[in-house]
C-alpha cells in the first residue's frame, strides 16, 4: 500500500464564502461571526494532517457483471464493469484529512454552528488510522 502524507490543505477565506453563498456572507457582516469564522478556519489549517492511500490489485477476467481479481475476490454490482472493463487492474484510493477524534468541530457556544460553517459536510468517521 502506498502512502502520502507531504501535502497540505489551505482555505481560502473568499473562496470559502462565496461556496456557502449569500446568506452566509451577510451572517460574517457581524464582526463577532467574522471573527469566529476566520478563529475555525485557522484552527481548521492547524488541525488538518491530509494522508491518502492507495493499493493496485490486477484484474484477472470479468465474468459477467463482476471483475474477479488475480486473488479471486469478485467485485460487482451496479456499473462496476462497464467503468473498470478492459483495465488491467483496479486501483482503491482512500483520502483523509485528519483522525476524527483530533478535529474539534466549533459548536454554537462559539457563535456558529458546525452546520453553518460547513466544517460538518463530508466528515466521516474511520474505524482505524493509517499504518
Amino acid at each position: 500500500m502506498d502512502i502520502k502524507r507531504d501535502w497540505s490543505i489551505s482555505f481560502d477565506e473568499k473562496e470559502y464564502i462565496a461556496l456557502m453563498g449569500d446568506s452566509f456572507a451577510r451572517l460574517l457582516q457581524n464582526p463577532s461571526k467574522l471573527d469566529t469564522f476566520q478563529a475555525a478556519l485557522k484552527e481548521m489549517e492547524e488541525a488538518i494532517k491530509p494522508a491518502a492511500c492507495w493499493d493496485r490489485f490486477p484484474i484477472q477476467k470479468l465474468l459477467h457483471d463482476k471483475l474477479v481479481l488475480a486473488d479471486g475476490v469478485r467485485i460487482g454490482g451496479g456499473p462496476v464493469v462497464s467503468v473498470v472493463g478492459g483495465a488491467e487492474e483496479l486501483i482503491v484510493a482512500v483520502c483523509t484529512v485528519s483522525e476524527p477524534s483530533k478535529i474539534a468541530v466549533p459548536t454554537s457556544a462559539y457563535g456558529l454552528t458546525a452546520s453553518r460553517l460547513g466544517l460538518d459536510q463530508g466528515r466521516s468517521y474511520a474505524k482505524r488510522g493509517l499504518p
